[in-house]
Formats: C-alpha cells, sequence, structure tokens
C-alpha cells in the first residue's frame, strides 16, 4: 500500500543523521560555537585596547596642545609654562606631585612647585635653593646627564644618611621619584622632577613622556630668551654705541623690516614699506650679495650708497651690516648706524655677529614652535577622527544572542543544505525561512534517540 505523503521511516532517519552531521558540524569544526566566542571576545579586548591607546595619545596630544598655547600667550613669561608643563607631566604619568629645577652654578633654584604636600611646598619656598648631597641623585644627573629613577626612596644611601631626602620623604611622603634633565645640547639646564607616594617604579613610556616635556621646557627658555628681537636689537644698538639698529628678513627675494630701535615711528613705517633688494646701493644688499660682514666708514664718501632722503636717513654717516646665516645661507640681516663718522671696532664687529647668531636662532625657534603648533592641530584632528570611531565601536552591541544566533543559523543552513560560507547571521534569516517552516513542520525536529 502506498502512503503518500507519510513520512516514512527512512526519511526520519536521514533527516537526524543530517541533524546529528549538522550539530556536529558546528560543535567540533573550526568555526564551532565556543571559537566564535572566544574570537568575540578577543575582538572585544583588542577594542577595549584600542580605545585605551587612543585616550592616551589623545592626553599626550592636548597636553602639549596646551603647553604651545601657554608659550604663546606668555611671551618672555616663564612661570606659567613651567606650571603647565610640570602640572601634565604630574597628571599623565599618573604622579602625586612635582617640581622643575633650574641649575644655577653648582646649585638648584626651584622655579616652579605643582600639588606639592603643604609641609614640603612650604620648605621649599623657604628655601628655594638646594645643594644636593654628595649621594644625591640630582649629583649623579649633573654627572651623567641621564635621568635618574628611584624606585623607593627610603633604600637610598642619601636617605639612609639623612641627607636632603629625607625631607622628600618624610614631609613629602615621597617613595618613587624620577627626575629627568633639561638639556640644551648636552648643557644641565634644569631638572624635571615627579613623585609618587607609594613604592610603584614608573614605565618607560612615561620617562619618555617625561623627556619630551623637559624639552619643551628648554625651547621655552630659549624663546624666552631670544624670541623679542627688538630687545635684540636695542641690546646690540647699546653695547656697540650705535644711534640705532634694525633686523631685515628675507622674503620672496627681498628683505624686509621686521624689527628695529632708535627710529622714529616715521622712519619705521618708510622701513616696513620699502623692502630692499640684494644690491651695492645699500649696506644689507651689499651683506647680501657677498654673504659676510660689511662696514662703511662714510656713506657720504662711497659713491655707490643710495641714501634714502627725508625723515632723518640722510645723516647716517658709519654702518655696520652683519649676515644672518642659515646653513650658510643670508635669511637676514643685520644692521647699526651712526650718525657720525665713527668706525665701528673689531670687537664690536665680532660682537654684532654674536647677536646676529642669536637672531638667527630666535627666528628658528619661531619657525619650529609654529611648525608643531600646525602638526599638533593637524594631530589633533586626526585623534578627533579616531575617537569618534572608538566611539562608534563602543556602542556596537556585541550579545550573547549574536553568538547563538550566528549557531542557529549553521544548524539551519546544515539541515536545509545550504553552503556553510553563506550563513552569516544578517544573511540567515531571510534566505533561511522556508528551512524554519520546515522545522515546525518535522515532528522528529529535536529527536535524538
Amino acid at each position: 500500500m502506498s502512503l503518500k505523503g507519510a513520512k516514512s521511516p527512512t526519511h526520519g532517519r536521514k533527516l537526524r543523521s543530517t541533524g546529528t552531521k549538522a550539530a556536529a558540524h558546528v560543535s567540533n569544526g573550526p568555526n564551532s560555537l565556543i571559537e566564535l566566542k572566544k574570537q568575540l571576545e578577543a575582538r572585544t579586548r583588542e577594542l577595549a585596547e584600542a580605545r585605551g591607546h587612543l585616550s592616551e595619545a589623545l592626553d599626550q596630544q592636548t597636553a602639549t596642545s596646551d603647553v604651545l598655547r601657554v608659550i604663546s600667550n606668555s611671551p618672555g613669561d616663564l612661570a606659567p609654562v613651567f606650571e603647565s608643563i610640570l602640572a601634565n607631566a604630574t597628571r599623565i604619568c599618573d604622579a602625586k606631585f612635582g617640581n622643575l629645577l633650574l641649575y644655577e652654578g653648582d646649585a638648584f633654584r626651584r622655579a616652579a612647585l605643582y600639588n606639592a604636600p603643604q609641609a614640603w611646598g612650604e620648605l621649599a619656598r623657604r628655601e628655594p635653593v638646594i645643594h644636593p648631597g654628595p649621594n644625591s641623585s640630582l649629583v649623579r644627573l649633573i654627572a651623567t646627564k641621564q635621568f635618574q629613577h628611584i624606585a623607593d626612596i627610603r633604600r637610598e644611601k642619601a636617605y639612609i644618611e639623612r641627607e636632603l631626602l629625607v625631607a622628600l620623604a618624610e614631609l613629602a611622603g615621597a617613595r618613587t621619584v624620577i627626575n629627568v634633565p633639561m638639556l640644551k645640547e648636552n648643557e644641565l639646564i634644569g631638572v624635571i622632577g615627579i613623585y609618587r607616594q607609594e613604592v610603584r617604579p614608573f614605565t618607560d613610556k612615561q620617562i619618555e613622556l617625561v623627556k619630551n616635556f623637559a624639552n619643551q621646557a628648554v625651547i621655552a627658555i630659549e624663546n624666552t630668551r631670544l624670541l623679542k628681537l627688538d630687545a635684540l636689537t636695542e641690546s646690540a644698538a647699546n653695547l656697540c654705541r650705535a644711534d640705532r639698529a634694525a633686523i631685515r628678513l628675507a622674503k620672496d627675494g627681498a628683505y624686509h623690516h621686521v624689527a628695529s630701535y632708535g627710529f622714529t615711528p616715521e622712519q619705521k613705517e618708510y622701513m616696513k614699506e620699502h623692502a630692499l633688494k640684494p644690491d651695492r646701493g645699500s649696506v644689507a644688499g651689499r651683506v647680501v650679495l657677498e654673504g659676510r660682514a660689511v662696514h662703511v666708514v662714510d656713506t657720504k664718501a662711497d659713491p655707490e650708497m643710495k641714501l634714502t632722503v627725508g625723515s632723518g636717513f640722510a645723516n647716517v654717516r658709519t654702518v655696520l651690516g652683519v649676515p644672518m646665516l642659515r646653513e650658510g645661507t643670508p635669511t637676514g640681516v643685520l644692521v647699526l648706524t651712526r650718525s657720525t663718522v665713527e668706525p665701528f671696532t673689531d670687537k664690536q664687529i665680532e660682537l654684532v655677529t654674536t647677536f646676529a647668531d642669536q637672531a638667527v636662532i630666535a627666528i628658528e625657534n619661531v619657525r619650529l614652535f609654529d611648525e608643531v603648533q600646525a602638526r599638533t592641530r593637524e594631530l589633533s584632528e586626526s585623534l578627533e577622527q579616531q575617537t569618534a570611531t572608538s566611539e562608534v565601536l563602543q556602542v556596537i552591541p556585541v550579545r550573547e544572542w549574536s553568538v547563538q544566533r550566528l549557531g542557529n543559523a549553521r544548524r539551519d543552513a546544515g539541515i536545509c543544505g545550504i553552503s556553510q560560507s553563506r550563513t552569516d547571521p544578517a544573511w540567515s534569516d531571510d534566505r533561511l525561512g522556508p528551512c524554519r517552516q520546515h522545522e515546525a513542520d518535522d515532528p522528529h525536529r529535536g529527536y535524538t534517540g
């Protein structure tokens, strides 16, 4: 007798066999549910680490940006710059407090404190000059020009022999210390020290960060010394007994007025409006053409000299021009003038050459500062984009049901003969609809006996 439409025992066994094979395939295959869980957990850890790295990078970039902003807004004033550097170094390196010392002679002077415990802070303000003892890490730093990392102050010989570390340990509660030198061409300028109140050594990465902050402090000091070109021209004029001094810088093939001393406002305005070309009609032009110092004892006796008429320029008699050289190329000219015929001495010419070299350094510092600011803006934009990506990743749900759903899809695909490579969770719901109905109609679904 024909049993049309009925489920034969053989058909049931086939379904059970197919289902068993599919289940075995899901549980034992390389992409099993357990392995998928492990992969998802690993991916979650990677995302967490990536977010951590992004957060660290953003903190560091923000700190650098803060320091640069303070340098830009506080020309000539180092106190707020030092405070910003110290605060950022202490915070980012997970320290408790810090201080910044300037090296003067054979001693150190405290230039800044950050978050210092009250008792130690009061002592530091009463006694701002430090004469390190023979066992001090500062003595080792002076000798080696290398950072000094102390894991535990109370194990140091300087503490045991009751030197300066005693106050640091007992008044401030400091235990772990890192002192990093501030160096300019291997010359010790100062030290940045940050402290923890528990024994917990700083990481190599944190030490590198403090080194970067030390470099920023050196740049700030140099900018303060050399950045004001007007002050530099005034010093050059006074020391060399000149009536006037001016600096012109190269731009677009001409030399433009940027700083001066001893000129009237009208004369300054005239010089700003009239750039000089490299020619023999002016001392600045000759300096550029010859690439060396030019000394004209009497301008009225020089037939090539073109004297500017009016506004007091006609009484310029003796002129000295010195090139401001960068890698052998004149990037500017420092010019000194006298209203009477009085030659400059060799010593004065040498001194003006030194001032010209200082002006080049100052201008280079400004250029580097501008480049760092531009790079900071670029990095900040990049980090903002990465942070936005990280935030999106945080809200992508990684749920247990996603794993289960994928396992179900693979099981159903095995039953329906669908290729495993196409059992993506987003695809399986739509494509496995008929198979879901088949499961509902199958009386043997779930039968394992």
